[in-house]
């Protein structure tokens, strides 16, 4: 009695340790039949233990366990070794598919009399081959890709700077062999100037994950200069540098850069050849206008002066801004103002000018028809408001509303429109012109209000005109 419990109490303490291994695990008696089995077996192939116990392990699971290489394990290899380990075998379970496992079998040979046993443990690796299956082909792509680059690649070591590996566009570039690359640190190649400075290069793609070294000169093995361009990517345990040659880029940058300042001096003598040639005009105007006797006849030809000197301003401002196309507003009106009262010196001699202008920048599509607006204005103004001669005043507002259109504001304290008039009927004063152009060629909206004075509102749009070449 006491020998039957105690043969049960191993036997329990037997399968109680069985129970606790992770991986499946089947015991076998010598004629491979189950004696017992693990209840992660049970759980990992989905079988209950009353369709195991007893059964030959090739007819498990309907002989699903009928695998050749099993029948080589246990029927060839084990019985020539007491032990076998890592015997892999590959097979498709109608339950759950197909698995990779490893196979550890180990043969216990018990206490006299009774027959041998054979323990099976079953590790599924299914998993992990796929793992390395890919990472195997992620690595392929990535050397397929690192051999082929057209860009320098090199795999510097971290801490000591040294090549570890290098591509075909490396050893073109430089001009040595694979071997002499590798036998090289980073600064060797001129890639940066000393270990100190990789190092401070090394920490900058530790912390952003990647550093963009200035751009460098490298002297190749044959005494070639090349204009390079270097980034550092942080790899974990390597850097990997990549190195574009830019040489081509920087040559055609320069011929841009050459091209655009011969552009530039082409501009600056246009503007300089058309403002001289509209000057010679307005010295020919001035000229044959003291010659004549008319006084309008006179007023005729100082009005078409005045004109023409407002568009020659608008070349002359560009001739000496560092930007050939835009012209700042304000600048502009200014110096029409100063030309305006020297033309009209008797008549402006009482009258006050009062300016508020922000700086409005504008193409000069723009600034040549607003010049001969503003310039018909204040003319205008100067001429007919104050026809007493006992002065006046004139207030010229520029800046940008809240739609960030362009507004421009001529007011005076003059006699403003006769009565009656109808803007739309009676117009003259060279309102026409104005109307015309703010219209037609800016396309913006002037309105007109008389009272207490004229007052003049001009809305332009941000930017009607396109600049020719996009910044």
């Amino acid at each position: 009695m006491s020998r039957r419990k105690t043969v049960t109490e191993s036997q329990e303490y037997a399968e109680s340790i069985i129970n606790t291994v992770r991986e499946p695990l089947i015991v076998l008696d010598q004629d491979l039949g189950v004696v017992t089995a693990s209840r992660s077996f049970y759980e990992f192939f989905k079988v209950k233990p009353e369709e195991t116990v007893g059964q030959l392990i090739y007819d498990l699971g309907n002989k699903q366990w009928d695998i050749p290489k099993l029948r080589e394990l246990l029927e060839t290899i084990l019985p020539q070794k007491a032990s076998f380990d890592n015997y892999e075998v590959k097979h498709d379970f109608t339950t759950i598919g197909r698995r990779i496992m490893l196979l550890n079998a180990r043969q216990i040979q018990r206490a006299s009399g009774k027959k041998r046993i054979i323990l099976l443990a079953i590790e599924d690796i299914t998993e992990r081959k796929q793992l390395q299956e890919e990472m195997g082909a992620s690595e392929e792509r990535f050397r397929r890709a690192f051999d082929t680059s057209q860009n320098v690649l090199l795999l510097v070591h971290k801490t000591e700077g040294d090549i570890l590996n290098s591509n075909k566009s490396a050893q073109e570039m430089f001009g040595y062999s694979e071997e002499d690359i590798l036998k090289m640190k980073l600064w060797e190649l001129g890639v940066v100037k000393s270990y100190e400075d990789f190092r401070d290069e090394v920490s900058r793609s530790e912390k952003d994950g990647a550093a963009h070294c200035e751009e460098i000169l490298i002297k190749t093995k044959q005494g070639q200069d090349i204009k390079a361009e270097v980034f550092l990517v942080d790899r974990e345990k390597v850097v990997q540098c990549n190195i574009r040659d830019i040489t081509e880029r920087k040559r055609a940058e320069e011929q841009i850069r050459k091209n655009l300042r011969e552009k530039e001096i082409l501009i600056r003598e246009l503007y300089h050849r058309t403002k001289n040639n509209m000057q010679v005009i307005c010295s020919l105007i001035k000229l044959k206008t003291s010659k004549l006797k008319d006084n309008q006849t006179k007023e005729f030809f100082k009005e078409i002066e005045t004109r023409i000197y407002s568009m020659a301003l608008v070349h002359q401002k560009l001739l000496g801004s560092k930007d050939l196309s835009h012209l700042n507003l304000k600048d502009y009106f200014d110096s029409l103002l100063i030309h305006l009262k020297y033309s009209f010196s008797e008549l402006m001699n009482e009258i006050a000018i009062h300016t508020e202008m922000a700086d409005v920048t504008v193409l000069i599509d723009t600034a040549v028809p607003l010049g001969l607006v503003f310039t018909e204005l204040v003319s205008n103004i100067v001429k007919h408001a104050f026809p007493d001669h006992t002065g006046g005043e004139i207030k010229v507002q520029l800046y940008r509303n809240t739609q960030n259109e362009i507004v421009l504001e001529i007011s005076d304290n003059g006699i403003g429109f006769p009565k009656g008039f109808d803007i739309q009927k009676d117009i003259h004063f060279g309102l026409e012109t104005v109307i015309d152009l703010v219209e037609q060629q800016l396309n913006g909206k002037i309105d007109f209000k008389s009272r207490k004075g004229l007052h003049c509102q001009i809305v332009l749009k941000e930017e009607l005109y396109k600049p020719r070449v996009e910044s």
